[in-house]
């Protein structure tokens, strides 16, 4: 189903509370598809949901892994599907920490170019990125950038050089 016609209420928390509320109904002799048409939601959502309940209690609950000298990031509950079955990045672990740091730096007006969220990923996670070459180091920060919809500002109406930027 496309991404805008997902009603934003059918979270990972919605869904797994809706499981819970069936199973503590289910004892009393109600029907799923009862339930489900008395909740609101169809009933082969209801089902698909029973079958991940474990996966969707568990993202619900999750607090996502941060370095102690950034802020926690809020879990992943509100988000609207679990996560896909495809190719994750070695750096997911402080992908949302490193995203937050970024809006909160820009929002101190400071300037963020892609060196900087290089080293604070090196930083974050010198396992992962401190092998890589500068040329795969800067490719990883394009596909970041991509993943996490930001972008790096550019700086053009001024005479002032990269090294004074630094």
């Amino acid at each position: 189903m496309p991404r805008d016609r997902i009603p934003a209420h059918y979270t990972n928390r919605f869904k797994a509370r809706a499981v819970e509320d069936w199973r503590a109904v289910r004892a009393s002799g109600t029907s799923r598809r009862a339930f489900a048409e008395s909740s609101g939601f169809p009933h082969p959502s209801l089902q698909n949901w029973e079958c991940k309940y474990s996966r969707l209690a568990q993202e619900s609950q999750r607090q996502p892994r941060a370095s102690p000298n950034l802020p926690p990031v809020p879990s992943r509950a509100s988000r609207l599907t679990l996560s896909g079955s495809g190719h994750k990045p070695d750096t997911a672990p402080i992908e949302d920490t490193l995203c937050v740091f970024i809006k909160d730096e820009r929002r101190l007006e400071h300037i963020v170019t892609v060196d900087f969220i290089i080293d604070m990923a090196t930083e974050l996670m010198p396992e992962v990125m401190g092998p890589k070459s500068p040329d795969a180091k800067t490719s990883w920060c394009q596909r970041f950038l991509h993943r996490d919809h930001l972008t790096i500002r550019r700086i053009c109406r001024c005479h002032l050089s990269r090294k004074w930027l630094r």
